[in-house]
């Protein structure tokens, strides 16, 4: 599934510091956008190693959606225990 149509057509799920949107699809999949507002490569780059060691974590227990996550440019100081949260709260989802 192409995550542009994820964006365009997706249930738009937020908390606090992650904006994401949400579409139901075969199996759990994940598209990661960081904006360069967010900060220099390292952190961008830390939020995306991050949010692929949370999926990996739950994939086994995430609904089948396809899901594309973005970090709020105004939270650059997200530890991974606030990622880890959003995936937590992302498997009790139902499309």
């Amino acid at each position: 599934m192409p995550f542009g149509r994820v964006l365009r057509l997706g249930k738009k799920v937020s908390s606090g510091a992650i904006s994401a949107r949400v579409l139901p699809s075969d199996e759990p999949r994940l598209g990661i956008s960081v904006s360069r507002r967010y900060g220099n490569a390292v952190r961008r780059n830390t939020f995306k190693r991050r949010a692929r060691a949370a999926f990996r974590k739950y994939h086994p227990m995430l609904p089948s959606v396809a899901v594309v996550i973005s970090p709020v440019p105004e939270n650059t100081k997200m530890s991974y225990d606030s990622i880890d949260k959003f995936f937590l709260k992302l498997c009790d989802y139902s499309a």
